[in-house]
């Protein structure tokens, strides 16, 4: 057994309410999302093969061991496309109940684009998820572990404690 940290987002709320507890340069991140037409958001993305592909890049690049293309089976996508390519990926596990996030990856060290329209767009999708989410009758999305501990894991802590989610200790048995 394995004792982790997960933030979850409560959806038995109006989704005024959700977006209102995000962190106010979140909420303004997502907002700015609206103006940029050059961004496409796609939830449920059919394009799995794409999105395992851009994923396994981005890890290579990261140099670190991409999961296998079968433990993303069952998965569901959502993926932010700048003038058609994609720059951000999120997967998630789905029990009909909880969204839980698999991964997240993103062009935002390929300084191919500015690092400010990626993280917008990286919340955006969170948003997305929420609203898809909430459409479907879930009642939870989890963002994933966080890792206090670890400084090079600060980023992403960050960024998932940006939505304000409720942290909960989380148990993985194997």
């Amino acid at each position: 057994m394995v004792k982790k940290i997960t933030p979850l987002i409560y959806l038995n709320q109006s989704l005024d309410e959700i977006f209102s507890k995000f962190n106010k340069t979140t909420r303004n991140e997502i907002r700015k999302t609206a103006k940029m037409p050059e961004l496409k958001f796609v939830r449920l993305d059919k394009n799995l093969s794409g999105s395992y592909k851009f994923y396994k890049k981005i890890k290579q690049k990261d140099r670190v061991l991409p999961e296998l293309k079968r433990d993303f089976i069952g998965c569901k996508f959502f993926n932010a496309y700048l003038n058609g390519k994609m720059v951000v990926s999120m997967s998630c596990w789905d029990n009909g109940r909880v969204l839980r996030l698999k991964s997240i990856v993103s062009l935002r060290k390929s300084h191919e684009y500015e690092s400010k329209i990626l993280a917008c767009a990286s919340r955006r999708l969170i948003w997305e998820i929420c609203n898809y989410g909430k459409e479907k009758g879930h009642k939870v999305i989890d963002l994933g572990g966080i890792n206090f501990a670890e400084s090079s894991k600060s980023g992403i802590t960050q960024f998932k404690q940006s939505f304000s989610g409720t942290v909960i200790d989380t148990f993985i048995y194997r």
